[in-house]
């Protein structure tokens, strides 16, 4: 008997599918001083090479206008009262939520907890995993350009100085860069390298 070939990877129609609405999904990203609602192309997070590929979509602010797209952003004077365990999710932010994720459409969140207590209170299903934690990198390594309204500073707890898939190309270019000597200039460089690779494969 002849090998038994491997089954084609998804398709990105039948991957769209899968995510309903054509693939888009909406993003709710936390600034220090409000929260953000963005759409963004869904797919992105199921592709094969997701974790190699997602962060080079803001790598550069140019990039990124062509999978995420900002729909609104609110400021909170108090976030924790915004969404936490004990409370939900306030009126606000509730508000929020529903105007733009319709039926049918997923939710990206960066914290386990907040996808628990929003699906609990709003039924709206979330996705929270190593994907979309590369889509919140993306999202805080230029976050000024897209919420230009925010003048704060992230944290160094709240800035994820390194992504995987950035850490990846590093290490197979040897190049040894601990996550505190991330920079634009670095980030900048790392994307003519992820160029390159994709001018290669081609």
């Amino acid at each position: 008997m002849g090998k038994r070939s491997l089954p084609p990877p998804p398709s990105h129609v039948s991957l769209a599918a899968s995510l309903g609405n054509d693939g888009i999904i909406m993003v709710l990203f936390e600034t220090p001083s409000g929260f953000a609602i963005f759409s963004f192309d869904g797919v992105r997070l199921l592709l094969p090479d997701a974790m190699e590929n997602i962060w080079a979509n803001f790598g550069r602010k140019y990039r990124a206008k062509c999978v995420v797209w900002r729909k609104e952003f609110q400021f909170f004077e108090d976030k924790s009262a915004a969404i936490n365990p004990v409370t939900g999710v306030s009126k606000e932010l509730s508000a929020m939520l529903m105007k733009w994720c319709c039926p049918g459409y997923k939710l990206a969140v960066a914290k386990n907890e907040y996808k628990t207590i929003i699906e609990a209170s709003l039924g709206i299903p979330c996705l929270c995993d190593d994907a979309v934690m590369e889509v919140m990198w993306g999202l805080k390594n230029i976050m000024h350009s897209l919420v230009p309204e925010e003048k704060s500073e992230l944290s160094k707890e709240e800035r994820l100085q390194m992504s995987q898939g950035l850490q990846m190309l590093l290490n197979r270019y040897g190049v040894d860069v601990k996550p505190e000597m991330v920079s634009d200039r670095i980030i900048g460089l790392a994307c003519v390298l992820y160029d390159c690779d994709g001018n290669e494969k081609h």
